[in-house]
């Protein structure tokens, strides 16, 4: 799996906006990973996160990590984070270290996370 590490904070966004990543460290991070599992695959790509999604729910920092189904047949992780800060720590967990060890040859590479937050009013 790969996903991408802001490396100065920030970012512009379409319409001239400028947004922020270090605001979002003290606020409630929201990730979407979508998963579309290669031919055949499904099945086990869900019996491994199955497997692991207990263990991540139970570590800290995490409100939420659930996993659903399009009708499409593609799968989608909903993660929510007390905080960014949160949310990074959890990459060098074993649990993740796991998944991006064994999805790698079971879903569509590379993998995107939509890391969010809500939107802050000017």
């Amino acid at each position: 799996m790969t996903g991408y590490q802001v490396d100065n904070g920030c970012c512009d966004l379409p319409g001239g906006d400028h947004l922020d990543y270090r605001e979002g460290m003290t606020q409630t991070c929201t990730v979407m990973v979508p998963l579309q599992p290669l031919e055949g695959r499904v099945e086990k790509v869900v019996g491994i996160l199955d497997e692991v999604i207990p263990a991540i729910v139970a570590g800290p920092g995490c409100l939420r990590y659930e996993l659903f189904q399009e009708v499409t047949g593609r799968l989608v992780l909903w993660e929510e984070w007390e905080s960014r800060a949160a949310w990074q720590a959890h990459f060098e967990w074993e649990p993740i270290k796991r998944l991006k060890r064994e999805l790698a040859e079971l879903v569509e590479m590379p993998v995107e996370r939509w890391e969010m937050y809500p939107r802050l009013q000017s």
